[in-house]
């Protein structure tokens, strides 16, 4: 996963205008060179231009950098601990 497949798939869901409301699923986001602040600053105006009201975050570096984020958010250290929640 990367920003540009982020920022397609926000697109495609900000299209979809039958559901009010707006969930996203996010991983840790490798910052290919980038610092990690940066990328993730990047990621969260992205959730909100997009409306993403809750978001699941998946992995470590995820909860630290969008721990701030605006709306609804649960972490969970890996996909196993997501999974079974």
């Amino acid at each position: 996963a990367d920003l540009d497949s982020l920022k397609m798939a926000l697109n495609t869901m900000m299209v979809q205008t039958h559901h009010s409301k707006r969930c996203a699923i996010l991983s840790d986001i490798p910052s290919a060179g980038q610092k990690p602040e940066k990328v993730y600053q990047i990621v969260k105006q992205l959730l909100h231009e997009a409306g993403v009201s809750r978001l699941f975050g998946i992995g470590e570096e995820i909860e630290h950098h969008l721990n701030g984020f605006e709306g609804e958010a649960r972490f969970f250290p890996n996909t196993e601990a997501f999974l079974s929640a």
